[in-house]
């Protein structure tokens, strides 16, 4: 997985993206001042942003296996008294590390309605709309790409960079990582 870490030896918060999103999407936090005392680590998950992608889809895409591939990286860096922060399906993936996981230090969860598996559970926690139907569609189209894009950042004015993740998210783990929610 290919992240972004400021290096330091402090008290770790390791940042977790959505659906078709990237670590650029915590661009702000990863830059912001406030935050200058801890060890930042960012990641793209695997088929999303700089990380390579999925050969063996059947292999990884289901939120167990996520958590358990995210997981992976605080043994791998070396993080300690970790903070994980999860955005939308991230915070998912999130929230299945904390339940194996008791040496979290914290859990900050945004854009993450809680939810059961399946797929009435998954539309009661969502608010329903167009851009809805394309959080499991394999293969986006550029009008989907924006429409998209503008729907998860509630932003007609998405940066370039986000748009460029959600364009580079491999389609066939979107649809795989929702069949499997």
């Amino acid at each position: 997985m290919a992240c972004w870490d400021s290096e330091t030896d402090a008290p770790a918060v390791l940042f977790v993206h959505g659906n078709s999103s990237s670590k650029d999407v915590f661009i702000h936090q990863l830059s912001s001042p406030l935050l200058q005392e801890y060890r930042l680590v960012a990641i793209d998950l695997p088929g999303h942003g700089d990380s390579d992608d999925v050969d063996d889809i059947n292999s990884i895409c289901d939120v167990q296996t996520y958590a358990q591939t995210i997981a992976s990286v605080i043994p791998a860096l070396g993080l300690k008294d970790t903070t994980l922060v999860g955005w939308s399906l991230g915070g998912h993936f999130c929230i299945e590390i904390a339940a194996q996981n008791t040496e979290l230090s914290g859990l900050v969860l945004t854009g993450t309605p809680p939810c059961g598996p399946g797929i009435n559970e998954i539309a009661e926690a969502f608010t329903p709309s167009p851009e809805m139907a394309l959080t499991g569609k394999g293969a986006f189209s550029d009008e989907d790409v924006l429409s998209y894009s503008r729907a998860i950042y509630n932003n007609d004015n998405v940066p370039d960079i986000l748009i460029a993740a959600t364009k580079r998210a491999q389609g066939d783990v979107r649809q795989a990582l929702f069949a499997n929610f």
